[in-house]
């Protein structure tokens, strides 16, 4: 153990250490946690400095600089951030002239005042491409490089005149005043001339000594607070307390039972000891033959599934006069340099978790066994405290665990889960016969698989290729040795679209509860294929109106194009993210071969209208959740305290979210929007943030007290990823009769009269009209559904 937390210390200083090198190296090191800490220090004096400035200058008769009314177009708050970030990107450690420093302050304003002026004058597709390419481009370089191209686009047009009064000199003058009233109010740099060679004098801007020394302890402390938290080789320590459980070392800072939660110590959390405690006393060890092939195809450069290659693909050297001497085949250089370059940027996150995933795979390879200490958020939601490799992981970073404990598949029924399990992960759908049959009609080519997965790689095509594999292994290993074989393999079992399904119950839903399947001796159901041939027939009713309509039918929409818009409607998804979840499953689709049917300019426009069909057809299907959604947040709207309710497990959950002060800029300079939160009154919540969370945490609460009562009830090992659980074949079909029993418990309950009145009396309202109905749907018979879990 002691090794291991000496691991999760040095590599917790390591990974603080590398963050803010990369970003010092960019000149971004108002981006560091100490910076980010003295931003939020200074911000509000500083931003009162140069409101008072501005009310002076307002006032009638007041002298006003000629270069004042550019700033005027940001409010001094905005100004004020820009120039605390610009600052401290370019004086951590190094001395800078006064005039260059001024200069990129001042252009750092002009640069916020020109984003916005274009936004303002840009038609909404330009603007809404640009946000995606925000989202998309792994390079602040490459997102400014579109941005200003698209400027001087608009600017040619002739709208940008008002810009010529950008000049030097005024930008040197508004630099400099900045600058003075940052030094005045925050003394963190001091002026100083040097002489130069030739006898001149130079002003030159030096961080304080004092900074350099509070940045430098700031980050002492830091990185030891922030460890790189792995599994542990013994049992984690008990929770008995709201503080100290998981691990029980000196080195590591103290854990808090619920994370992200205020003050715990006056709450009663005791209903949580229990299942945390027994979750996190599940042991796991490392799948070693699934771990030899991430070895292999790590090492081999391979991508598969959620694994990245390894490598960069190499840059394209270019080629002397090749522009000149061969048009055509520079056109094609131009092009595949350009796919090298895109590639490369657009893989290097996935490449970084994956290398990640394997360093910590091949640590806890060399372990017998080891634990996952776990800890709740303040919806009551359970997570491991690790990452990377963990039972809450990505495909790869989870596959390669195995329970540590195995049970022996002794008769048919045991292996039934193994087989579904298998259907499961490939992507297999239908009645658990249909699932069991399509694995026996494979057994050949799964038990091919396990004997050689390095030459045959139909396993690379599964929906999630590396539980495939691990599968493959199991089954050809029960195969092999028939009843007796002691398997180690998380089978896993799914919710059916879990939000909307609570919500189904929650209303007694009973026409939204069969496409959830909640109704008992029904073949299973897909709400997210209803909703996708309720957009088809869409799409059929205005081809011959909009040609957008029949391409769109042509490609084909299918229940990938629904599921992740119906899937997080209750968690408050609207038509423009939507379009992002869209165009992620065409691409994929273009990206595996299909050409794109879209020509450049009406790409976006297709995305949209498709966008809008699915939302409205999604909302169309959910329209009595909707109104039951809308109706508790006009309650919450009127509630003036931390929001409060209890769970079905006995957690008294506390929704506060602050009233603060944002300020958001869309300053360029840091490709992502940048924002400075503060509290404005610590006592105050916001009203409209706390309506906008609320139907998405009490759901969650919900199925982490599924999670809670499963936990306690369990004699087997389990592990789970909030609405989906996976345990060992043989006893999963227990599991299975466990959660339906434990659902059948809850929602027997009138938790909607409880939460009801609990927000009625939280609001003071007492005369209010539901905009909602309740049905018919049958709760007590929740047993009986075979699928609500499959």
């Amino acid at each position: 153990m002691e090794h291991l937390t000496a691991s999760m210390v040095e590599l917790g200083k390591a990974r603080y250490r590398n963050a803010k090198k990369l970003r010092t190296q960019n000149q971004l090191s108002s981006e560091t946690p100490a910076y980010i800490r003295l931003a939020d220090q200074m911000h509000e004096g500083v931003a009162n400095v140069i409101q008072k400035f501005f009310d002076d200058c307002s006032q009638v008769h007041a002298p006003c600089p000629v270069w004042l009314p550019l700033v005027w177009e940001l409010e001094a708050d905005e100004v004020a951030l820009l120039a605390i970030k610009r600052s401290f990107d370019l004086l951590d450690g190094n001395d800078m002239t006064f005039a260059y420093v001024s200069f990129e302050l001042a252009k750092s304003i002009e640069d916020e005042v020109r984003v916005r002026y274009f936004k303002e004058y840009v038609d909404k597709n330009t603007w809404k491409l640009l946000q995606r390419d925000r989202k998309n481009v792994r390079s602040r370089q490459q997102f400014q490089s579109k941005f200003w191209d698209k400027e001087k686009n608009l600017h040619s047009k002739g709208r940008y005149e008002r810009f010529t009064l950008w000049t030097k000199t005024n930008k040197a003058k508004i630099g400099a005043w900045l600058l003075e009233i940052l030094r005045m109010q925050t003394n963190l740099f001091t002026l100083k001339s040097t002489l130069t060679r030739k006898g001149s004098t130079i002003k030159k801007i030096a961080p304080n000594p004092q900074l350099q020394e509070w940045v430098r302890q700031f980050d002492e402390n830091s990185e030891s607070l922030r460890p790189f938290w792995l599994a542990t080789t013994e049992e984690p320590l008990r929770w008995e307390s709201n503080y100290g459980g998981g691990y029980m070392s000196d080195d590591l800072p103290v854990l808090p039972i619920m994370k992200n939660a205020f003050d715990l110590r006056n709450r009663d959390l005791s209903n949580l000891y229990e299942p945390l405690n027994r979750l996190q006393e599940v042991p796991y060890k490392i799948n070693k033959k699934v771990h030899d092939i991430m070895l292999w195809a790590w090492e081999g450069d391979v991508s598969i599934g959620t694994m990245e290659k390894r490598d960069l693909l190499p840059v394209l050297e270019p080629v002397e006069n090749l522009k000149q001497t061969d048009p055509e085949a520079f056109i094609a250089w131009k092009r595949e340099a350009k796919y090298v370059h895109d590639w490369n940027l657009e893989t290097s996150g996935r490449r970084m978790r994956s290398l990640r995933i394997m360093y910590v795979a091949k640590m806890y390879a060399k372990l017998e066994k080891f634990y996952f200490p776990v800890q709740v958020d303040y919806r009551g939601r359970v997570y491991s405290v690790p990452s990377f490799v963990s039972p809450q992981s990505c495909d790869l970073g989870r596959s390669c665990l195995e329970f540590y404990r195995g049970v022996p598949i002794k008769c048919e029924e045991d292996a039934k889960w193994l087989k579904i399990h298998g259907a499961n992960v490939w992507g297999r759908k239908g009645t658990f016969e249909d699932r069991i049959a399509w694995v026996e009609q494979n057994t050949k080519e799964i038990v091919r698989i396990a004997e050689d997965p390095r030459t045959y790689k139909l396993w690379q095509d599964a929906s999630e290729p590396w539980a495939f594999l691990a599968f493959c292994f199991e089954y050809a290993g029960y195969k092999e040795k028939g009843y007796g074989f002691v398997t180690h393999l998380p089978c896993r079992m799914d919710a059916s679209c879990n939000g909307v399904q609570i919500l189904s119950l929650l209303l007694k839903d009973e026409k939204i509860g069969k496409l959830t399947n909640l109704v008992p001796d029904l073949p299973p159901q897909d709400v997210y294929q209803h909703i996708a041939d309720r957009v088809n027939e869409n799409l059929h009713k205005a081809k011959s109106k909009n040609s957008l309509a029949g391409d769109w039918l042509k490609w084909g929409i299918d229940r990938r194009y629904t599921k992740r818009i119906v899937m997080t409607k209750p968690f408050g998804m609207n038509g423009y993210t939507s379009t992002f979840e869209l165009e992620s499953v065409f691409l994929k689709e273009v990206k595996n071969g299909r050409s794109n049917p879209f020509g450049k300019s009406e790409y976006l426009e297709a995305l949209l209208y498709l966008s809008t069909i699915v939302n409205k057809q999604t909302n169309i299907v959910l329209e009595n959740h909707i109104n039951f959604m809308k109706w508790i947040k006009s309650q919450v709207l009127t509630c003036p305290d931390t929001l409060k309710w209890e769970t079905p497990f006995g957690i008294e959950i506390q929704q506060h979210i602050y009233e603060t002060v944002q300020i958001g800029l869309f300053s360029v300079l840091g490709m992502e929007k940048t924002t400075l939160n503060y509290l404005k009154n610590t006592d105050k919540v916001d009203p409209k943030r706390q309506a906008k969370a609320v139907v998405a945490n009490y759901i969650h609460s919900i199925d982490a007290s599924v999670v809670h009562f499963l936990a306690c009830k369990q004699d087997y090992d389990i592990t789970t990823i909030h609405d989906c659980f996976a345990t060992q074949s043989p006893h999963a079909p227990k599991m299975h009769k466990d959660l339906r029993e434990i659902y059948h418990d809850i929602f027997n309950q009138d938790l909607t009269g409880k939460f009801k009145s609990e927000l009625l009396k939280q609001s003071g309202n007492t005369e209010v009209t539901d905009s909602f109905e309740l049905g018919t749907l049958d709760v007590s018979a929740l047993n009986d559904c075979t699928y609500m879990f499959s």
